[in-house]
This record gives structure tokens, C-alpha cells and sequence, in this order.
């Protein structure tokens, strides 16, 4: 009997997920826990990284303190390095629970409250990016910078985008809930330049909301970029018959998302 030698299988390459506590945010006066992914080759390099901020922090890495199922972004980010992407830095930022809507909505709800969006995307500018690239080693230009989140999450990303494009020129905007804010899409018209060069990727699912109507809310955005002469290579808008409103659709898409937004930063 003889033995072929059979290859080792590859090693799986892992990146690192760390956990800040109780970080304080002086726009709300609160703290917040905030997690960070770093790439697999962080410690053995001398490599800048593009950052990602993430909303819902505690749903993005481990399914223990996630709400209905974790996101696997540290697992879909080893394989894209495994793959051959260049890496990047992950921000989780957890929610506050009761206070979610508080600060996820720019704009006073007449039902469900909300109107301090604006502070709490003041605290990611002002307070966690400076705290981010002075602690870590990123590429902190606003073009390998990007913000996304789901639902609420993913409406206080659109809305951060739009008003600081010189901060956040990529946006993963999966699922948002413009329901219930439509004078969002008003941030638009805001007088900045770096509008123009905005990538953004929305997802949306066939299997979301009322008939339809986020599936069309998202479709939207589209006819903003023509209204204002956007470069149409610059939106991506996937629909999916088999979407729903959950953490196992927007964790299936999150890879496809980041490798279309960040393939311009994933280089040497």
C-alpha cells in the first residue's frame, strides 16, 4: 500500500477583534462600548489601513452580544484577505438600546421621537475618527473612509455621508428605513463638492416592509443621482428577491458590499 503526499490545507488567516469600554461620547454625554477589527497582517506590517464605521456594533462580530444573529464581519473580511484584499479597519459602534432611535434619526419622529442623529454623527467625526487614526494606523482621507449600517443604522449613515462627504466618501446603506424620515434625502442639496465623488451601495430586500415600498424608497436614490448629474458608476443598488428585514440577509451581503466600495483602497 503507498501513501500519496497530500498538501497541507491553507492556513486560515484571522484578524483581530478588540473591544473599547465605556468610551465617552461629550455630543450625548454618554459612553458607548466600541469594537474594532483589525486585519490579519495588522501586527506584522507596517501597512495604513482604510477604516469602515459600522452602526449596531454589538451585532457585528460575535453572536453572543448580537440581537438576532451576528454579522460575521470579521469572518467575511479574513476571507476577502485570504483572497488577496488589502484589508481594512472595522468600527463597531454598539447601539444604546432605548436610545437607539434617539440616535439614529436626525429628525423628531412624531411618534417614535428621535433628533439627535446630528450629534451622534458629530461623535463619530469629531470624537471617534480622530481617536481611530490617532490610536491605530489608518488612511484617514475621506476616500478610504466609509460608514454604513442596517435599517435605522443604515439611515444615520446616509445621512452622515451626505453631510460630512469630506470625511465619508463610501457608504453601505443596507436596508434604511426612510419611512420614517423621507426629508432626509433633503441633505443633498447641502453645498458640498465632495458629493460628487460619494460611492454608495443600498440593498434592499423583495421581502422587506409593505409591498414594496422600501424596495422603492431605495430604487429613489437613483433618480437622485440623475436629478443632481452624478457619475452613475459611483451608486450601486442591489435588490434581492429573497432579502428580509434580518441579520442573516444583511450578513450574506456584506462582503459582495465591501469589496465594491473599498476596491479602490484595496491595494499595496
Amino acid at each position: 500500500m503507498f501513501c500519496t503526499a497530500q498538501s497541507a490545507p491553507p492556513k486560515k488567516s484571522h484578524g483581530t477583534v478588540l473591544k473599547i469600554d465605556s468610551f465617552y461620547m461629550p455630543q450625548l454625554d454618554r459612553a458607548r462600548d466600541i469594537w474594532v477589527y483589525l486585519p490579519y497582517d495588522y501586527q506584522s506590517s507596517t501597512k495604513k489601513y482604510p477604516v469602515l464605521y459600522m452602526q449596531d456594533g454589538q451585532n457585528l462580530f460575535e453572536d453572543s452580544t448580537s440581537f438576532v444573529g451576528e454579522w460575521h464581519v470579521d469572518e467575511a473580511l479574513d476571507s476577502l484577505f485570504e483572497e488577496g484584499n488589502y484589508g481594512c479597519i472595522v468600527v463597531g459602534i454598539e447601539n444604546g438600546g432605548a436610545l437607539r432611535v434617539e440616535e439614529y434619526m436626525p429628525h423628531v419622529h412624531p411618534e417614535y421621537g428621535g433628533g439627535r442623529g446630528s450629534d451622534y454623527v458629530n461623535f463619530i467625526v469629531q470624537t471617534l475618527k480622530p481617536h481611530i487614526d490617532s490610536t491605530y494606523r489608518t488612511l484617514p482621507e475621506a476616500a478610504n473612509t466609509g460608514i454604513g449600517g442596517s435599517s435605522l443604522g443604515a439611515l444615520i449613515a446616509y445621512y452622515a455621508v451626505l453631510n460630512h462627504p469630506d470625511v465619508f466618501q463610501k457608504a453601505m446603506v443596507f436596508s434604511p428605513s426612510f419611512m420614517f424620515d423621507d426629508s432626509i434625502h433633503f441633505s443633498w442639496n447641502n453645498g458640498h463638492p465632495e458629493v460628487e465623488t460619494l460611492k454608495m451601495y443600498l440593498l434592499a430586500g423583495a421581502l422587506e416592509g409593505d409591498n414594496g415600498e422600501l424596495v422603492e424608497d431605495v430604487e429613489f436614490v437613483e433618480s437622485i443621482y440623475k436629478m443632481y448629474g452624478l457619475n452613475p458608476e459611483n451608486l450601486n443598488i442591489k435588490i434581492c428577491a429573497d432579502g428580509q428585514h434580518n441579520e442573516w440577509f444583511w450578513s450574506r451581503e456584506f462582503g459582495p458590499a465591501y469589496a465594491w466600495l473599498f476596491i479602490d483602497s484595496n491595494r499595496e
